[in-house]
């Protein structure tokens, strides 16, 4: 396998990581959408034989949660958006239903149907960005291969300024926005999100960076980034943007220039 196809390979792994950390990280505020279903239609199933039906959407989303843990997948994707949909419906509908019926406008049916409004935006939401679980539609890599992303995460987060000329961090300003940092060097360059979720892996070849608009010294560049035709808005510093540049055309990394005291002409005013 040459370097890029690898680099392709990692990248898939950290696709997949990043979409089954998502899935999973989501799932335990539908568990406790579930949970409360669950009870609250037991509890009112004497009252009324319809709430047998807010005990299966709750079923539903306890399925979607056992799943996402179990075979972080598409199954998992769809259970949590639809699970949410379809309970947010029901408490939508059944208040509807409450005021229509018993004209019962109390501030407890407009809680629920707020509620219900959140739960429909929050599984719409989960079902429409299918760009950013695009892994889930890969073959899940070895555990070893995940562990290993993990670990290079762990490092990568842990970068600073301090650690030398290969240092550079941006901000993605896209729908998600998102702080990357990480290292470019011989090896390869290496970004991770704050929150360890999203990874790049990307040589030379793999990475575009264009500058879309300078800023002020000791200010952010406005830039656009691609990797591997992934465009990303993004800002960076003087520094990472020189240093992305020259690692793209094999020059040494350089520095960055100190930041001037407050006081001075080229740090007055800075924030």
């Amino acid at each position: 396998m040459g370097a890029r196809e690898s680099f392709s390979a990692w990248q898939d792994v950290a696709k997949y990581r990043a979409a089954r950390k998502m899935i999973q990280g989501g799932a335990w505020g539908r568990l406790i959408f579930g949970v409360i279903a669950v009870f609250a239609g037991l509890l009112s199933f004497q009252l009324d034989i319809i709430h047998v039906g807010l005990v299966v959407l709750g079923g539903y989303l306890v399925a979607g949660f056992v799943v996402a843990f179990a075979r972080p997948g598409v199954a998992a994707w769809i259970l949590g958006g639809t699970g949410l949909v379809l309970l947010g419906l029901w408490n939508v509908l059944y208040t509807f239903a409450d005021v229509i019926l018993y004209k019962d406008k109390g501030q407890a049916q407009t809680f629920w149907a707020v509620l219900g409004a959140f739960q429909i935006l929050w599984g719409a939401r989960l079902l429409l960005t299918k760009s950013r679980y695009v892994g889930i539609h890969l073959p899940a890599p070895s555990p070893e291969a995940v562990k290993r992303v993990d670990e290079l995460c762990a490092g990568l987060r842990r970068a600073r300024e301090s650690d030398g000329p290969q240092f550079v961090e941006l901000v993605v300003m896209s729908a998600e926005v998102m702080q990357l940092r990480g290292k470019v060097g011989p090896e390869g360059a290496f970004l991770v999100d704050t929150s360890g979720t999203h990874v790049y892996f990307a040589q030379p070849g793999d990475l575009e960076l264009r500058l879309k608009k300078e800023g002020p010294l000791h200010k952010r560049n406005r830039c656009e980034m691609a990797i591997r035709g992934e465009t990303m808005p993004c800002a960076m510093s003087h520094a990472s943007f020189e240093r992305i540049i020259a690692w793209k055309e094999g020059r040494p990394l350089a520095p960055a220039p100190p930041t001037p005291p407050a006081n001075s002409p080229a740090g007055a005013g800075q924030v």
